[in-house]
């Protein structure tokens, strides 16, 4: 046992003395001052444990007080020979002393009466110490007994005296006062600290969230704001509500549920937008739309409903159900749940209405893309039967040049609808690229010489420059130079014949280890506007002859690089496509 300090009395086993007994008007006035001092309330409990030990010369001293979570007895303050014991543990039956003086309001007296059955049945306890005599009084205050005040074994031979007991009965009514005050200021530091954090609640709701991650947050949000076991959302549908989402036991059985308006407790808040505490739902009559209990097993003892109002429109209901605290829901808790609910009800608006908006989007890039396809298809179909129709031609005029010539739109064709794949594929979502280490300008050498015919058709002139300080980079080559092709390609589409001249440039970043490919041309340029739309999926300056799909390919293959791609133009001067990319080495 610890000493005490600091207005605590040492009040140690060996230094009990018998018989000792101060004037009583002193003792009640000395423990009177307790309800005014700095000390706090369980640091009182324990002096005022200790003073009655030492006066009475018992073994232990104990204040046992209810625990509004349970319907048990807890032990809160215990002084003397097994007091870490008794801290720790409760007190379950009814045939325990406390229990029975606390129901009862009267107090227990007995003495030396270890021997006898009865007295014995009434001091089984958790703990394996032997008990001789006891004295528990209960703490009564304006007809409410608060706790009761348990003596152990007093050890001196006249044991507990009528004037002894008057004594302790006295202070038992001050030690209910300091009960009372310190569940006052409990009572009212956890409603400070209720609103606070509904205050921040409902900063947190209206955070940007998508809305099952909203609903979410919202039912267990408000199962621990009220301290309850369980917690529902039911938004309406209709004339129905339905179980969006649950928290506790039997959760995941709820969803599969709906609740025609007007029925049960939460139909009936839906429809008259009236908050609701039912705290005794086994009684007939009490609203409780018992079907859902039986299908789903749940057991419904009490529930808070409150409506989720948006504007004027009520848009669902929050359900709370089965509160930890004995004494069910008060109405303290339904204006603390009707103050979240509503700034939930706004950001659940919200949540549907940005869900929507996204979903239109969804289906409006859906449709572009559906019709982006179509004509690019339509384009390409158109090319492929004017190559059958030439090669069936030839067959017929046995025309060799005929048939070289529709073999070759054939055949373009064909590679039209292959790369169509390809960068669908590509666009339709990340892929992880391919790195291998390749040289930059090897890239360059053999784009040039794919399309050296190209370039010779319409005598463009290709120039190029590179830094030789730049080594071999870790890239997904493929990929890479499918993008480089682009850019090209484009650059050489958008040059005038014989006058056309494009740079292909390879540097590298000074200021971080990254690379890059420039690609200039002197051509006709592209407009503000355009430039706009320039990655856009199915966006084309080229007519029939374009895809849409080349720019949004290359901006997305750099982008599953961590690089960057950006256009510089201006009409009838000409483009600059710039690519940079990590060396990735």
């Amino acid at each position: 046992m610890k000493d005490k300090s600091e207005g605590h009395i040492n009040a140690k086993k060996e230094n009990s003395g018998s018989g000792y007994l101060p004037n009583k008007s002193k003792f009640i006035d000395h423990a009177s001052k307790f309800s005014i001092t700095s000390l706090k309330p369980h640091d009182t409990f324990e002096v005022i444990m200790d003073l009655i030990s030492k006066i009475f010369d018992s073994d232990s001293c104990s204040l046992v007080l209810p625990n509004p979570n349970t319907n048990r007895l807890d032990f809160v303050s215990a002084y003397g020979i097994k007091a870490e014991e008794l801290g720790s543990s409760k007190v379950p039956s009814s045939k325990e002393i406390c229990q029975w003086v606390f129901v009862n309001h009267k107090p227990f007296i007995s003495t030396d009466n270890g021997n006898k059955e009865p007295f014995k049945d009434l001091l089984r306890s958790e703990s394996d110490y032997e008990t001789y005599n006891v004295a528990v009084v209960p703490l009564l205050l304006n007809g409410r007994c608060l706790g009761v005040v348990e003596i152990i074994n007093k050890k001196s031979i006249s044991a507990f005296t009528p004037e002894k007991i008057e004594l302790l009965k006295a202070l038992s009514q001050k030690i209910a006062v300091l009960v009372e005050n310190e569940l006052l200021f409990d009572r009212c530091s956890n409603q400070f600290y209720q609103r606070n954090t509904m205050l921040d609640l409902a900063r947190e709701v209206n955070t940007t969230r998508e809305l099952p991650d909203l609903l979410n947050f919202i039912v267990i949000t408000v199962a621990e704001l009220l301290n309850a076991e369980a917690s529902s959302l039911l938004l309406r549908e209709g004339d129905v509500l339905r179980f969006e989402i649950a928290y506790g036991e039997k959760g995941t059985e709820l969803k599969k549920f709906t609740v025609p308006l007007g029925a049960g407790i939460a139909g009936s808040v839906a429809l008259s937008g009236k908050s609701t505490i039912v705290n005794q739902a086994e009684i007939e009559g009490s609203g409780i739309f018992k079907e859902i209990d039986k299908q789903s097993g749940f057991t419904t003892r009490n529930l808070i409903a409150v409506p989720l109002r948006a504007k004027e429109n009520i848009i669902g209901v929050v359900e709370v159900v089965n509160s930890r605290n004995t004494e069910g829901f008060s109405e303290d808790d339904i204006a603390l749940l009707e103050g979240f609910s509503n700034q939930a009800a706004i950001a659940i608006e919200r949540a549907q209405l940005v869900e929507k908006r996204i979903q239109a989007e969804k289906m409006a890039t859906i449709g572009r893309t559906v019709a982006g396809l179509a004509h690019c298809i339509k384009n390409m179909a158109n090319a492929l039967k004017a190559g059958e129709y030439i090669v069936d031609k030839g067959f017929r005029d046995n025309n060799m040049d005929l048939l070289n010539k529709g073999w070759n739109i054939t055949k373009q064709g064909n590679e039209r609808i292959t790369d169509l794949v390809l960068d669908m594929l590509t666009i339709s979502k990340k892929r992880e690229p391919e790195y291998s280490l390749c040289d930059p300008r090897e890239i360059v050498t053999e784009i040039i010489d794919m399309t050296k015919e190209q370039a010779s058709d319409k005598n463009v002139r290709v120039e190029t420059k590179h830094d030789e300080t730049l080594d071999k980079v870790k890239v997904d080559r493929k990929n890479i130079f499918r993008c480089v092709l682009n850019l090209f390609t484009n650059a050489l589409d958008a040059s005038e014949k014989d006058k056309g001249i494009i740079k292909i440039e390879i540097f590298k970043n000074k200021k971080k280890p990254f690379f890059g490919f420039r690609i200039i041309d002197n051509g006709q340029g592209i407009s503000e506007e355009n430039q706009k739309k320039l990655f856009t999926e199915f966006f084309s300056t080229k007519g029939s002859k374009g895809t849409g799909l080349g720019l949004s390919v290359t901006q997305a293959i750099v982008s599953d690089h961590g690089g960057s791609i950006k256009c510089d133009s201006q009409l009838g001067e000409g483009t600059t496509f710039t690519i940079e990319l990590p060396k990735g080495i």
